[in-house]
């Protein structure tokens, strides 16, 4: 069962109920009220009609010609009609729409107190004297008993019952089918929504990274739902395309140390060698081995999810005080004095230190290699705006125009940097820029050819 037939069929049932429930208790009420009121009116005419009679202790006397009796003129069918029988079952008097066969009828009914007959309602009562007169005593007018009957036909009032039930049977079987189309559409425009994601869903290919569902504006928790899948689509593609491209990279970068591991091994053993060429080939594969490490452990790096890199968590940091601290690794290297180290303190920031040393780390280490030694490599930290801004800026070769743009992709190195001679994997800023991502930070260049290049860390408050 799809999800609309399951909605419609749940919100229609409930509405089912509801107005059968509502039906009922309309027409329990209806009923309830209008026999009462039937009731009521036969009880009222049959206690005017005893009011009517006079008891006293020798007899009882009805005489008509004293009372003015209003019920029982009409003719309707459903109008109430009454008799009064006296001694020996002599009528006394009888309403006006009692007919001859209608008062031999309602005689027969003095046996009992009350009953149902067909579809009439009746009720009777006996008024008797307690200590009567001898028969020869007695006038015209005067009884020794009187019995009282009074009827009325309930036809008329189970013909309104039966309409009452029969329009709250149809009414409101005619609002839930309306109820049953216009939810059903209604419930598919809705679901509308759904459908497209999942005929997108459907139609994206493993290797569609940019493909993203489509986002109706709904302003609802569908358009939530939708947006929440895109996000998911990003993250999963992000790892997705890491790790073709950590294939791609690895396959890349790993095939020239491992040529010159099998070219200097193959030549090794060629022939017999003396100790100090062995010695020799064992120390270009160790530098061959810790290029590798240094190369897979960097492809990893780059590999893994922003979250992973996240490992320790954000800390208040005076960023001249750290600066001082860091710099101190680099006092036995022999480009010490070329470092020039200055700061606005205090600095304060919001950052990880050991990804901030790692970014540092990378900056200084091309500094040094594509800048002649004696010459200055500054390192400044200082607030621009809202910013703390660190900065490393060398006096080296500099950076073409046309490279600035791709310095930080993997594996890219400019031409300046192949024909200086000096060894690398192009990977070194590419890891730096994915660290200062991991920091909300911004990693920035400028350069001139010739002249050197400064790279800025830019760090939020």
């Amino acid at each position: 069962m799809k999800l609309v037939s399951r909605v419609s069929f749940f919100f229609l049932a409930a509405l089912a109920m509801i107005l059968l429930g509502n039906s009922l208790l309309i027409y329990g009420a209806a009923r309830g009220y209008l026999t009462e009121r039937f009731d009521e009116q036969l009880e009222t005419a049959l206690q005017t009609l005893v009011a009517a009679v006079e008891v006293e202790d020798d007899d009882v006397k009805w005489e008509p010609s004293d009372h003015t009796v209003m019920f029982g003129a009409d003719r309707g069918g459903d109008e109430i009609r009454w008799i009064v029988v006296g001694d020996e079952g002599r009528v006394l008097d009888q309403s006006r729409n009692l007919t001859s066969s209608d008062a031999a009828w309602l005689m027969a009914r003095q046996s009992t107190s009350a009953g149902d007959r067909a579809n009439w309602k009746f009720l009777q009562q006996d008024l008797s004297a307690p200590n009567p007169k001898p028969l020869i005593e007695r006038t015209p007018l005067e009884q020794s008993h009187v019995t009282i009957v009074v009827a009325r036909d309930f036809a008329r009032l189970w013909g309104l019952l039966r309409l009452l039930a029969l329009v709250l049977v149809v009414l409101p079987i005619l609002c839930w089918l309306v109820a049953a189309v216009l939810g059903r559409w209604f419930v598919g425009r809705a679901i509308d929504p759904v459908r497209k994601m999942a005929q997108d869903l459907r139609q994206i290919r493993s290797d569609d990274i940019q493909a993203r569902l489509t986002v109706t504006e709904t302003n609802d928790e569908l358009q939530e739902l939708a947006q929440s899948f895109n996000e998911l689509l990003d993250t999963i593609f992000l790892a997705y395309e890491r790790q073709r491209q950590f294939a791609a990279d690895a396959a890349h970068q790993l095939r020239t140390p491992l040529t010159i591991l099998q070219g200097h091994a193959e030549l090794a053993l060629r022939r017999t060698r003396s100790s100090e060429e062995y010695r020799e080939t064992l120390s270009i594969v160790q530098d061959e081995v810790l290029r590798l490490n240094r190369t897979v452990d960097t492809l990893l790096r780059l590999a893994r999810p922003d979250e992973e890199s996240k490992l320790t968590p954000m800390q208040e940091v005076d960023l001249c005080e750290w600066l001082h601290q860091d710099l101190t690794k680099w006092s036995c290297h022999a480009r010490r004095t070329d470092i020039q180290a200055n700061c606005e303190s205090p600095l304060i920031c919001e950052t990880r230190p050991d990804l901030l040393e790692q970014i540092l780390e990378i900056l200084m280490t091309n500094a040094m290699k594509y800048s002649p030694p004696g010459s200055e490599i500054r390192v400044y930290g200082f607030r621009s705006g809202s910013e703390c801004v660190l900065e490393v800026a060398d006096r080296g070769q500099g950076i073409a125009t046309e490279d600035l743009s791709a310095i930080f992709d993997p594996f890219y190195r400019t031409r300046a940097a192949r024909h200086s001679g000096e060894r690398g994997e192009g990977l070194g800023l590419a890891l730096a820029r994915r660290l200062a991502g991991s920091l909300n930070a911004r990693l920035e260049c400028e350069s001139q050819p010739g002249k050197g290049s400064t790279f800025r860390v830019r760090l939020p408050p």
